[in-house]
């Protein structure tokens, strides 16, 4: 870095042999710079002559303090401008006799930044924005002030900072002045700034429950446990149930020390009841995305496990293929879905859109659509990309009329967080209906109303299962024998 620059010049009143060199600013203000030098030479300066001019429009300025020791190689210059070049010339004097002059530049700092932000966190790391000083500033300084290597310049009131999952850091933000900023004059940085930010916590892995104890006719606990992800940082685990109502012995939501353990038990759900189960780690205070899963609590003298009522049939009136796709850059949620199998509804379609959320002040709304479409793409002020949403699409057949509150219209999609799922388009839900059948998605899948587990060897082609080794599906959807040709 460039601290000074300065020329040398023998005045025709260089007659003390006193010359300033090294010069230096050791602070600087919006409105005043602190500056030193040093000297060689054999004679002894009682008093240095300084003078301070705009370095553009070449007009005398400030005013300058020795700190009533005029002997001193120090001065503070006052009443500048802020983010203003000024050129500084200095020469010894004993009284009668003057040394020669030397000149440097230096700038005064800009007014500080006002209202640091996280604009938007990742699970990589989180997007630091900050308003302008008024005047402006040539640049802007962000250093981790725990961290004294961590540093980072920017031309814009933005930047971009790599975390990992979890991560605390606190910020410094600075405005600075400079023309040549690859090779400053003089660190002239305003006043810090500082903003915490958190990066969003990893999600737990491979959720599931492990044990079901029943001691009664009543209740039963729950044992799950989960996988910690190998690179991230959290300080608790957030478990929560659904439906809570009525409320189980544990209650909901529960926090667990992140050191504590990778299980959990959650006591006193109530028999013949299908509960979803949903765990996620926080830092700070930021939550990171969920892992849900569901299990049916069986009935303690049958040993049943209950029906789920929203899997009914016929599933022929119900929509289709319902996906949700969460844009990263433009914050939007696209829904797409195909037609019920039987026929398109008479009276269209309704999307319902439901924050997950228990703290959000957000309500669910509704959408209507004619019958024809296929698609419905949500942004806007409505949308918040870093919500949870249950998404329902209702099939309003004539059919729906008669039983508006069954379940055999509609198409229910959990889309998951934006942020779990940057990498990947789409988000299949956790939790799905096959025909009469309610599975888990992440395990499973769904054809033509035929359950087919993922190792099981299974395919589908259109609505019919088969086996490579004994079919082959056409591009029309045919399926056919493999030994036959498309």
């Amino acid at each position: 870095m460039k601290l000074f620059s300065y020329t040398l010049l023998a005045g025709a009143l260089a007659d003390l042999e006193v010359i300033p060199y090294n010069f230096r600013v050791w602070k600087t203000r919006t409105s005043r710079l602190f500056v030193k030098w040093d000297q060689v030479g054999p004679n002894a300066a009682s008093d240095w002559n300084v003078v301070v001019t705009d370095s553009k429009t070449g007009r005398v300025a400030g005013n300058i303090k020795d700190g009533r020791n005029p002997g001193n190689t120090a001065r503070e210059v006052q009443r500048l401008k802020p983010r203003t070049k000024y050129t500084i010339t200095v020469r010894a004097t004993d009284g009668e006799n003057e040394g020669p002059e030397a000149s440097w530049e230096a700038f005064t700092s800009p007014r500080p930044v006002q209202e640091g932000k996280v604009s938007a966190a990742f699970h990589t790391g989180v997007n630091l924005e900050w308003d302008e000083p008024d005047g402006g500033a040539d640049q802007y300084r962000i250093a981790n002030i725990n961290d004294e290597n961590e540093e980072y310049f920017s031309d814009s009131n933005s930047l971009y900072v790599n975390m990992i999952p979890g991560e605390k850091k606190v910020f410094s933000i600075q405005s600075v002045s400079c023309d040549d900023c690859s090779n400053p004059l003089n660190e002239a940085w305003g006043k810090p700034l500082e903003v915490e930010a958190v990066s969003i916590p990893p999600a737990p892995l491979k959720l599931e429950l492990s044990d079901i104890t029943i001691e009664n006719f009543e209740t039963a606990d729950a044992k799950i446990k989960w996988e910690n992800p190998a690179v991230g940082e959290w300080d608790h685990v957030k478990v929560e149930y659904s439906p809570n109502l009525p409320a189980a012995k544990t209650d909901t939501p529960s926090y667990i020390p992140s050191g504590w353990s990778q299980m959990y038990t959650v006591e006193g759900l109530y028999q013949n009841t299908v509960y979803t189960i949903t765990v996620r780690f926080v830092s700070n205070n930021v939550e990171g995305p969920a892992e849900s899963y569901s299990w049916g609590i069986p009935d303690g003298l049958t040993k049943k496990a209950p029906k789920v009522q929203n899997c009914q049939v016929p599933t022929y009136l119900r929509p289709e293929g319902l996906i949700v796709k969460r844009d990263v850059f433009e914050h939007s949620m696209n829904v797409a879905w195909d037609h019920p199998r039987a026929k398109k509804p008479e009276m269209g379609y309704r999307l319902v859109f439901a924050p997950f959320s228990h703290i959000s002040e957000q309500k669910p709304w509704i959408e209507n659509l004619d019958k024809d479409s296929t698609s419905f793409r949500l942004s806007g002020p409505k949308y918040d990309p870093y919500e949870e949403y249950t998404v329902s699409l209702i099939a309003l057949h004539d059919e729906q009329l008669d039983n508006p509150h069954s379940p055999d219209f509609i198409a229910t999609h959990f889309t998951g967080t934006y942020l779990k799922n940057q990498g990947k388009s789409a988000f299949v839900a956790p939790d799905a209906c096959c025909g009469s059948e309610r599975h888990n998605s992440k395990s499973s899948s769904c054809c033509g109303g035929s359950l087919i587990e993922d190792e099981s060897g299974f395919l589908c082609c259109k609505d019919m299962p088969y086996t490579l080794s004994t079919n082959k599906c056409c591009n029309n959807g045919r399926l056919i024998a493999n030994t036959d040709n498309c």
